[in-house]
């Protein structure tokens, strides 16, 4: 009986053991990972830039209002209607879309048009989104551009990104510490472990 008791006591320990130094391995290759990570984001940060930009001028020229694209369609109104914002780099980027297009494909084959002028640009760009008839459409007059955002979201967005990079720097570095606080903790319990068996 005690055998069992012993042996059964060893098992568990050496399940421990094991566990323990699984965990410690899964949380330095996340630590390492985010090393790494950080490193190549300010590394290849110009390259990052170019990516993002070129990301959401695709998304907005080819995949806005697609059938089977809504999510994009839903992410790119509420990023224009939160950052006030219209198109990648300005409003005219919607005159090159695949949307647009559209649109104007639309206004000219119908009688009338589906509001009777051709949308320009999302409502998501407009200063009142959920205005009258007049507001949207003085927000799709090609010649007046004071009742539409201009400026490109991703100038907007890399400005917000900008304001907070010490805020998010700080985030990482407090989950980076933890980690740490977690590896050490990992060790000094294997090591506990290891003397209580020997």
């Amino acid at each position: 009986m005690a055998t069992t008791i012993v042996g059964l006591f060893a098992k568990v320990i050496l399940f421990v053991v094991n566990f323990m130094f699984w965990y410690f391995g899964v949380v330095l290759l996340l630590l390492l990972a985010e090393v790494v990570c950080t490193v190549l984001l300010f590394a290849y940060n110009e390259e990052v830039k170019t990516f993002a930009n070129e990301t959401l001028s695709d998304f907005i020229l080819h995949d806005y209002d697609q059938g089977d694209n809504q999510g994009i369609t839903i992410a790119i109104n509420q990023i224009q209607n939160k950052f006030k914002c219209c198109g990648a780099q300005s409003d005219d980027d919607w005159l090159r879309s695949e949307w647009y297009n559209r649109t104007k494909l639309q206004y000219e084959t119908s009688t009338a048009g589906p509001r009777g002028y051709v949308q320009i640009v999302p409502t998501s760009c407009c200063l009142y989104p959920n205005g009258t008839a007049e507001e949207i459409k003085l927000c799709n007059d090609p010649v007046l551009d004071d009742s539409r955002f201009t400026d490109g979201c991703y100038n907007v967005l890399f400005r917000v990104f900008e304001d907070h990079i010490w805020i998010i720097g700080g985030i990482l570095i407090g989950v980076a510490f933890f980690q740490i606080v977690l590896l050490i903790m990992a060790v000094v319990l294997l090591r506990n472990l290891l003397d209580d068996y020997d």
